[in-house]
């Protein structure tokens, strides 16, 4: 049953242990148990334990990286769903943890989040690129123009099976940025003319002086 199943993975996901290891990997794109046992505070054993429980309820993913297993987040429908519990948790409960560079530029999965993805959704509305709708944005037929001109085929995305330009409610932020095959082929362009790259093996990605000029220019995002 539907229910059922609703109600079990709320509980898998209600233990305060793996909720700070899901926390962990929200931030970094794949980690070690060694690295998610010192998240969670908890033994080897233990971590073992819980790890397990996400694997098999296919909430991770765990991967060989040389003599190490790795574990990341299984999909963007994780993620998605994490980001969605982190937006409806009041602000004076969202965890205690210094949030300054992953609030500013980060990827939610594969496209870009936090404060410059924000803004670059609400610039690309303003400049006629897309329009608001009540779930989706809409590429525009200037937008398709524009977008053309950043490498970027609209055309070619729409042909795809995935969401062309999701509204994502970024958990930093409150307010939405632009998801789906769209967000993620500008985002796969800002990385390739190296306007933002990436912090590490984290999720959070550094806006590079020729970003700030080119966001400014291409987009009049000012940071």
């Amino acid at each position: 049953m539907i229910a059922q199943s609703v109600a079990d993975t709320a509980a898998l996901l209600g233990d305060v242990t793996r909720a700070r290891m899901l926390l962990a990997l929200i931030d970094h794109i794949e980690l070690r148990a060694s690295d998610l046992a010192r998240h969670a505070g908890i033994s080897a054993q233990t971590t073992s334990f819980h790890l397990a429980k996400l694997c098999e309820a296919h909430i991770l993913t765990v991967a060989k990286r040389g003599r190490n297993r790795v574990y990341s987040l299984s999909g963007p429908h994780v993620a998605a769903a994490l980001e969605a519990l982190l937006c409806v948790i009041p602000n004076a409960e969202r965890p205690a943890r210094d949030l300054k560079s992953i609030e500013l530029a980060r990827t939610c999965y594969d496209h870009i989040a936090g404060r410059v993805g924000v803004l670059l959704a609400d610039a690309l509305v303003r400049e006629g690129w897309l329009e608001t709708g009540e779930r989706d944005f809409r590429v525009t037929p200037a937008g398709e123009a524009g977008f053309r001109t950043f490498g970027i085929d609209v055309p070619a995305l729409r042909r795809r099976r995935r969401q062309l330009a999701r509204r994502c409610l970024d958990w930093t932020e409150r307010r939405y940025h632009l998801a789906g095959s769209l967000g993620a082929a500008l985002c796969d362009a800002l990385f390739t003319r190296k306007w933002i790259v990436p912090l590490r093996s984290t999720r959070v990605v550094h806006v590079t002086p020729d970003g700030y000029r080119g966001l400014r220019k291409t987009f009049r995002v000012e940071l």
